[in-house]
C-alpha cells in the first residue's frame, strides 16, 4: 500500500515530486504485485483500494486530494494496512512523510503490534527538514521494514524503486533435515 502525506505543510512542488516517485514505483511493479493508494492529511482516504491495474493505481496518485490539514500519519498507516486485506504474497506498506504526527486517533503502539499481528512489512520515507526521523525509523525497524531519509525528490524516487528492490528480491529458505537427531 503506498500511504501518501497531503497535509498542509506539503507544498504543491512537494505533492507532485511525492506523486511522480510513487506513480514511479508503479511502473515498476510486476504483473502478478497489487498496491493500494492511500491519502491522508487530518482525514484519511482510501483514494484506491488493492488493484494491480497500474492505469488506475497512478490516476489514484494523480487525483487531487484537497484536504490540506494536519498530519494523521499513524492513521494513514493503519489504513494501509487494513487496505491490504486478501493480499496475496508478501504485505508492506510504504509511507511518505514531511512532517510531524499530530492528528491520528491510533498511537505508534498501536500501529506497530497490528504490523507485527499481521506480518506487514512498513517502510517509511522522510521528506525534508522537519520530519520526526525517530518516529519513522521506529516504525519501519519494528515492522521489518526500512526507513529512508531524503531531501530532494530524486531521493525520494530512488528510495521507492529501493523497497521495490527490496521486496522483489526478498526470499524465504527453509530447510528441513532428513538427520534424525
Amino acid at each position: 500500500a503506498l500511504v501518501m502525506d497531503y497535509s498542509g505543510s506539503m507544498s504543491s512542488q512537494d505533492i507532485v515530486g511525492a506523486e511522480n516517485a510513487a506513480c514511479g514505483f508503479v511502473d515498476n511493479m510486476r504483473e502478478q504485485d497489487q498496491a493500494a493508494v492511500i491519502k491522508f492529511s487530518s482525514t484519511v482516504s482510501v483514494s484506491q483500494p488493492l488493484t494491480s491495474d497500474k492505469n488506475v493505481l497512478k490516476a489514484a496518485i494523480r487525483t487531487p486530494f484537497h484536504e490540506r490539514g494536519w498530519t494523521a500519519l499513524l492513521d494513514g498507516i493503519f489504513y494501509g494496512m487494513t487496505a491490504l486485506d486478501g493480499a496475496l504474497g508478501r504485505k508492506i506498506v510504504i509511507a511518505y512523510n514531511d512532517g510531524y504526527e499530530n492528528h491520528s486517533s491510533r498511537n505508534v503502539n498501536n500501529v506497530i503490534s497490528y504490523a507485527q499481528l499481521l506480518n506487514v512489512a512498513i517502510y517509511t520515507i522522510g521528506y525534508g527538514p522537519s520530519v520526526d526521523q525517530n518516529l519513522l525509523e521506529r516504525i519501519a525497524v519494528e515492522t521489518g521494514g526500512e526507513f529512508f531519509f531524503a531531501d530532494n525528490w530524486e531521493d525520494v524516487a530512488i528510495y521507492y524503486q529501493s523497497v521495490s528492490n527490496l521486496v522483489d528480491n526478498y526470499y524465504i529458505l527453509a530447510h528441513t533435515s532428513t538427520d534424525p537427531e
